[in-house]
């Protein structure tokens, strides 16, 4: 089991990094939360975004939740989640359910601006990350945790895509530089990809 965390913590660090050299600057749009409030992307910008698709229906949905609770209470100053619902529940429902889950972060019904804000959406969860810029530079298919989240945001921080200078500054952990490979005179090939 702890290989397999490796491995995957592995593969989101290196598909981060082949990410973050194609960012490009995520498109506005206006949408409304659950309480009615409009809000625009842009008003997020010199902050993280992660936006992320969920449905109350969805089960590896429900399941990261906690873990986004968490994040938003340990990054709420650096960091902004917005939990935009992929459609299937209407708007009590969705208010009833983040009373239930005491969901910490903004949550938004499905909308016509929300739903392909950032490309066609092919499964829940979904999360797109957004640097302090603006820019979209990661997406992560499937479910997310408190340590895999922090991994990526730290790995597009230390890839140059960094945010503004803020008062106070990042308290976004930075992973230990990878050790140097050790050099191999009979250019076998690397077993790396061989996992």
């Amino acid at each position: 089991m702890q290989l397999q965390k490796i491995i995957v913590i592995t593969f989101l660090l290196i598909f981060g990094l082949v990410n973050s050299a194609s960012a490009e600057l995520a498109e506005d749009f206006t949408f409304k939360d659950i309480k009615g409030q409009s809000h625009k992307l842009s008003d997020y910008r010199g902050k993280w975004v992660l936006a992320n698709y969920w449905g109350t229906y969805c089960s590896p949905c429900l399941e990261e939740i906690p873990d986004l609770i968490k994040f938003t209470n340990k990054h709420k100053k650096e960091v902004a989640i917005l939990g935009f619902d992929a459609g299937g529940s209407d708007l009590p429902d969705l208010i009833t359910f983040s009373k239930r889950y005491k969901i910490n972060y903004l949550v938004a019904p499905v909308q016509e601006s929300t739903i392909n804000a950032f490309g066609i959406l092919m499964v829940i969860p979904t999360t797109y990350i957004i640097d302090p810029n603006g820019e979209l530079v990661d997406k992560v298919l499937g479910i997310v945790d408190l340590e895999s989240i922090e991994d990526l945001m730290a790995t597009h921080e230390n890839t140059g895509t960094k945010a503004p200078s803020q008062k106070g500054g990042n308290n976004i952990p930075a992973p230990a530089p990878p050790k140097e490979p050790e050099e191999n005179d009979d250019d076998e090939e690397d077993d790396f990809l061989n996992l």
